[in-house]
């Protein structure tokens, strides 16, 4: 508050308590409190202004937006169609300390962003994700975050889906938004918590029931809406979960499962699978090479020869992609299958040197 009473019109703080009921300790609850606070205080200095002239940006504490994110962010806002009816989602950068992650966590954060980009190319799938803007008006009509869940992050955007009846979608930013990779003490550590970000992230997978409820008793909604959200939702969680592990193992399954039989198609089935490994490997090349142009300036305290550590790490992809992506994402689905649901968990960050 010191620092930036003066930067802005109007600067406010709020505290959060703890112990309040119908809550889990976690980013939804406090961004609920916070809005409804934040409710009150606008409507008593600003009586005068409609919601629909306030766009709210929910950052991680580790976020740096870009200098032109709120510039671009108005832009969009006064040009979109229904600018009220859609989230506004930036590129996700996890650069800020990537120079000092290992190489593990810099594959899972590249990855984060190349399926980012890749839904940018198809906004009709896109959910938001972590850092991002969306109307005040629309935060308004919901009542705020939801407080007692997990993916909070995802689930306004599934709350503007429903409030609207299918009438709300999210709109690409093409810009970047920087944040922290996951740290820890050593590598092991590092490990850990990158399991459980993704374990946490793929936590998403409470979205579809409530999806399914909201649908049933929504006669406004077009049909074909319902079956394409459901569809896409459920086609994204479980493939997390499983296409890694059948790719890498369907290969040589016939063989173990049909062990006398000499069928071309059966007998081939290695032989195939190590022609399309062999093609996937010239897309894990490209994606290593890309992936060097959203890099950050390099420390000067590390040494040139990481630039080649950033491009062999990519030889930990098929490792990495299993056991620290579609494991996390069938532990989070197994507990939520058998009931043992997840708190919020804080990702441990740490930053030796801020990179934008």
């Amino acid at each position: 508050q010191s620092e930036f009473r003066n930067v802005f019109g109007k600067l406010y703080v709020t505290l959060h308590p703890a112990g309040l009921p119908d809550e889990i300790i976690g980013k939804g609850a406090n961004l609920n409190w916070a809005g409804n606070r934040v409710k009150e205080l606008l409507a008593k200095d600003y009586p005068n202004i409609p919601p629909e002239d306030f766009v709210a940006t929910a950052f991680d504490a580790d976020t740096i937006a870009l200098p032109q994110y709120f510039a671009y962010l108005t832009y969009l806002y006064l040009t979109v169609d229904k600018p009220t009816r859609t989230s506004y989602q930036p590129l996700t950068l996890f650069s800020n300390n990537i120079w000092f992650a290992t190489a593990p966590v810099r594959i899972a954060a590249f990855g984060t962003t190349f399926w980012l980009l890749t839904e940018f190319a198809r906004p009709d799938r896109l959910w938001t994700f972590s850092s991002h803007s969306m109307s005040w008006r629309m935060l308004l009509d919901v009542g705020f975050w939801q407080k007692d869940i997990v993916s909070e992050d995802s689930r306004i955007f599934l709350q503007g889906l429903l409030h609207y009846h299918g009438d709300y979608r999210v709109t690409p930013m093409y810009i970047g938004a920087s944040m922290d990779t996951v740290t820890g003490k050593n590598y092991w550590e590092s490990t850990k918590a990158l399991y459980k970000q993704q374990r946490r992230w793929a936590w998403g997978v409470e979205h579809p029931m409530e999806l399914y409820e909201g649908f049933k008793n929504d006669n406004l909604i077009p049909w074909f809406t319902k079956v394409r959200y459901i569809f896409k939702h459920l086609e994204g969680m479980y493939t997390w979960a499983t296409a890694p592990i059948l790719i890498f193992i369907m290969g040589w399954l016939p063989l173990f499962i049909v062990k006398k039989d000499s069928s071309v198609l059966v007998q081939g089935a290695p032989n195939t699978l190590a022609w399309i490994m062999r093609v996937a490997t010239i897309g894990i090349l490209a994606t290593g090479i890309l992936s060097m142009f959203i890099l950050p300036v390099r420390p000067h305290t590390k040494k040139r020869f990481n630039w080649f550590l950033m491009i062999a790490q990519w030889v930990l992809l098929p490792i990495t992609i299993i056991f620290l992506s579609a494991l996390p994402a069938i532990d989070a689905q197994t507990r939520l299958m058998l009931g043992k649901y997840l708190g919020f968990n804080v990702t441990k960050k740490s930053r030796k040197q801020t990179s934008l």
